[in-house]
C-alpha cells in the first residue's frame, strides 16, 4: 500500500465497523423494533465484503511480486491466519462449552472432525473466515490470468458472468461464504484492480464507473436487487474519501490501528460475550447492540496489542 493512501485506510475501516454490525443481529436478546432497524442497517451495510475485495485487489495491483513469491505473501498473510486463529477460537469454544459458561450457536459442531470438515470446506469457526481462503483463490487465479489478459477485459468477464449469473437465478447474495458469491468477489476484486491502475495512467475506471451505477439504479429500481449497486459503491467511498481532506487525516489515523484483527478476533466470541455481559448489567435494544460493537472492536485492538507484545501478531491478523 502507498505509505499516504490513508483514503483506503478509512474505506477499510468502514467496511469493518459495517461487518461488525451485520455480525451483532442477536435476535433473542432485542426487542421486535430493535431488530428491525438492526435489520434495515445490515441491509444497507451489506456492500463491507465487496469493499474488502476491491480493497484486496487495489493493494495487491500495486505490488509487482514472482508467482513464488505472490504466492509465499498470501499464504502467510491469509492462509497462515486462517488457520491459527480458527484453531484458537475453536479451542476457546470447546472449553467454555465443556465447562458450561457459553453453548455457541454450532455447540454440536465442536468436535475435532467437523472442527476439520469446516476448515477444508474454507468456513472456519466463524462467520467471517471465508474471506481469507476465497481471497486468497482469486487473488491467485487473476495473479495468473495477467499473464496473458489485461485486467480490465478481465473484468468485462467477470461482471458479464455476474449478470448471467443473476438472469438465470433471480437472486444474489453479496455477502456470506455461499461458494455462488465468488463471481461477485472475482468482480469486485479485479475492480479494485482497475482503480489502482486508473492511478498509473489507465482512464476506462471511471466511464464503467458511471455505467456500472446507472446499470445498478436500474437493477434497484426494476428488480429490488442491489448487488451490481454495491459492487461500484465502494469505489464511489474510495472517490469520496480522497477528495475531502478531513477524511483523508481521519483515515491517516485510523491507520495506526489494526482493522485485520477486528475482522478476526469480533466474532464468534466478542461480540456475543459483550452483548450479554451488557444485557446482565441492564444494557438492553439498541444501546446493547451499539455498546457491543464498540466493546467487540476494542477488546480485538487489546488482543492485537497482546500479540503484537509477544511477536506473534503476524500469524494472527491480516
Amino acid at each position: 500500500m502507498l505509505r499516504n493512501d490513508y483514503a483506503i485506510d478509512l474505506l477499510r475501516w468502514m467496511a469493518i465497523v459495517a461487518v461488525v454490525i451485520i455480525h451483532s443481529g442477536f435476535v433473542s436478546r432485542y426487542s421486535e423494533n430493535a431488530i428491525h432497524i438492526i435489520l434495515r442497517l445490515q441491509m444497507i451495510l451489506g456492500w463491507c465484503v465487496l469493499c474488502f475485495f476491491s480493497i484486496s485487489g487495489f493493494l495487491q495491483a500495486k505490488k509487482e511480486l514472482t508467482p513464488k513469491a505472490f504466492l509465499n505473501n498470501r499464504f502467510q498473510r491469509l492462509i497462515i491466519p486462517y488457520f491459527c486463529v480458527s484453531l484458537i477460537v475453536w479451542l476457546i469454544l470447546y472449553a467454555i462449552n465443556g465447562a458450561g459458561i457459553y453453548h455457541p450457536k454450532n455447540a454440536n459442531d465442536l468436535n475435532v472432525i467437523n472442527f476439520a470438515k469446516r476448515m477444508l470446506c474454507f468456513q472456519g469457526m466463524g462467520p467471517q473466515f471465508y474471506f481469507l481462503p476465497y481471497l486468497f483463490i482469486i487473488s491467485f487465479a487473476v495473479f495468473l490470468l495477467k499473464k496473458g489478459i489485461a485486467i480490465n477485459y478481465i473484468f468485462y468477464i467477470a461482471l458479464a458472468c455476474v449478470i448471467l449469473q443473476f438472469v438465470m437465478v433471480g437472486h444474489l447474495e453479496v455477502h456470506g461464504g455461499n461458494p455462488e458469491c465468488l463471481g461477485l468477489y472475482f468482480t469486485s476484486y479485479t475492480l479494485g484492480m482497475m482503480l489502482a491502475g486508473e492511478e498509473k495512467g489507465m482512464r476506462s475506471t471511471h466511464a464503467i464507473l458511471l455505467l456500472g451505477t446507472c446499470a445498478g439504479l436500474l437493477i434497484v429500481f426494476y428488480f429490488h436487487e442491489v448487488f451490481l449497486m454495491f459492487i461500484f459503491l465502494p469505489v464511489w467511498l474510495y472517490q469520496g474519501i480522497k477528495a475531502c481532506k478531513s477524511l483523508t487525516i481521519a483515515g491517516k489515523f485510523m491507520s495506526s490501528f489494526s482493522a485485520g484483527a477486528v475482522y478476526l478476533w469480533h466474532t464468534p466470541i466478542l461480540l456475543p460475550v459483550c452483548s450479554i455481559l451488557l444485557q446482565k448489567s441492564g444494557i438492553h435494544d439498541l444501546a446493547n447492540f451499539l455498546l457491543s460493537c464498540i466493546a467487540a472492536i476494542v477488546a480485538s485492538l487489546i488482543l492485537h496489542e497482546g500479540f503484537k507484545a509477544l511477536n506473534i501478531d503476524k500469524y494472527l491478523s491480516l
